[in-house]
């Protein structure tokens, strides 16, 4: 199945900027698996920041999402916190981008961001969805409230399925609702010796070797996982790629509990063709096309 996290208190500043003013267009989907297997390192170094930032705001909650249209994204100032994301937390600008896109990551980074930037591949929505139903009620809520011009600081009430008139919640993000095992830090070792037998075997067929540090971040990982005694693991997405970077189609996704996967599209949730056209939608909000 998925990653984990590990406890680490740590302290990693992340700068981000816009892709406005971005060099390089589009790029083309990558069939290279240490292109993917560094994308899925990038999320896991994320993961650490963002829980490191969750443990320590008020009530535990991990960022907000943005209330910019279709910027699917972590709000860089939370009431939740004193404390910015950048340039409180988050320390390498390329961790929102998909090692595909490097070429997107813009070369000045202001002093002061009031929006985080982001390549629109990599989804962070803030609220624990499950399914595609909880993915179609989440748009419906999204919707209403960038229209209202409100922030994501608050659990969301949407209509029940097949009932108007009932409300059900939709909860914020939050620490403690997904905990670590040992099963997932088996899982998570499992994970690496597949990603590094996958990049073993390219490199043998094309050179070069992926670069040392690479290496060396995997083992440290796989020493940190090994030490995991916490207890219980979930299928609530923190980040999910959209299925556009590399090949075979589909993205990386990185869940509450730690776990990245690599998931084909179309597939299982959350790579569906109903949340992953759902998810489109809301970002074509930003272009002003979204009906």
């Amino acid at each position: 199945m998925h990653i984990s996290r590990g406890l680490l208190s740590i302290s990693i500043v992340l700068t981000v900027v816009t892709t406005e003013g971005c060099s390089g267009g589009p790029s083309s989907p990558s069939s290279s698996a240490s292109v993917r297997v560094r994308c899925a390192q990038k999320l896991r170094e994320l993961d650490q920041v963002l829980m490191a930032w969750a443990e320590k705001s008020r009530g535990q909650y991990y960022p907000e999402l943005c209330s910019v249209p279709g910027s699917l994204i972590m709000s860089n100032k939370n009431a939740c916190s004193d404390y910015p994301l950048y340039p409180g937390v988050i320390r390498d600008i390329s961790w929102l981008f998909c090692t595909n896109n490097k070429n997107r990551i813009p070369a000045q980074i202001p002093a002061d961001l009031a929006l985080l930037p982001h390549d629109r591949t990599y989804v962070y929505l803030g609220y624990a969805l499950k399914n595609d139903e909880d993915v179609r009620a989440f748009a419906t809520a999204y919707k209403e409230r960038i229209a209202a011009h409100a922030r994501f600081d608050e659990d969301l009430r949407v209509p029940m399925s097949g009932d108007s008139a009932s409300k059900t919640v939709i909860q914020r993000l939050r620490m403690g609702m997904a905990e670590r095992t040992q099963a997932t830090a088996s899982r998570n070792l499992e994970i690496i010796a597949e990603e590094t037998r996958q990049m073993s075997a390219e490199q043998m067929r094309k050179p070069p070797a992926p670069p040392p540090e690479s290496r060396r971040w995997t083992n440290s990982f796989a020493q940190q996982v090994q030490s995991e005694l916490t207890e219980a693991t979930s299928n609530i997405p923190l980040i999910i790629e959209l299925p556009d970077n590399h090949l075979p189609k589909g993205g990386n996704v990185l869940f509450l509990d730690g776990i990245v996967q690599f998931m084909s599209f179309p597939g299982e949730w959350p790579m569906t063709e109903v949340t992953i056209s759902a998810l489109r939608e809301l970002i074509d909000m930003s272009l002003g096309t979204a009906k």
